[in-house]
């Protein structure tokens, strides 16, 4: 499910990017927010799968090295400061394409944490 993208200039303001980007992650199953260090965190199953700083116009989502690798060549995306040696990436939100980027990074991440939804998404193997 996807929110409705914010309706106008005013819409990407930083502290509407936040509202829209907290809604998107507390609409997942299971999903609860916590603030372990003053930021918010969004987690499954006590495993964080994204975060942001109160107000800001970002998230910061899992990646395996792999994809970080290739995601930090797009200009909004850039290695997250401590758990970047991870895969983690931020993710700054100016515009509608980036807000349906970040919501694609973040699906990514929050599925990366179910193992029924990585058999899922495994590809299948002829026998």
């Amino acid at each position: 499910m996807e929110p409705s993208p914010p309706s106008s200039a005013q819409s990407f303001l930083p502290d509407a990017i936040h509202q829209a980007l907290r809604k998107y992650c507390l609409a997942k199953p299971h999903a609860v927010e916590e603030y372990p260090w003053g930021d918010v965190v969004w987690k499954v199953r006590d495993k964080m799968f994204a975060a942001s700083g109160t107000g800001q116009p970002a998230v910061t989502v899992k990646a395996s090295l792999e994809d970080q690798a290739v995601l930090v060549s797009h200009p909004a995306i850039s290695v997250a400061p401590y758990v970047g040696r991870f895969g983690w990436v931020n993710v700054l939100v100016t515009d509608e394409e980036t807000l349906q980027l970040a919501y694609r990074l973040i699906d990514e991440s929050y599925h990366s944490l179910d193992p029924r939804e990585r058999k899922r998404a495994a590809p299948k193997t002829p026998r």
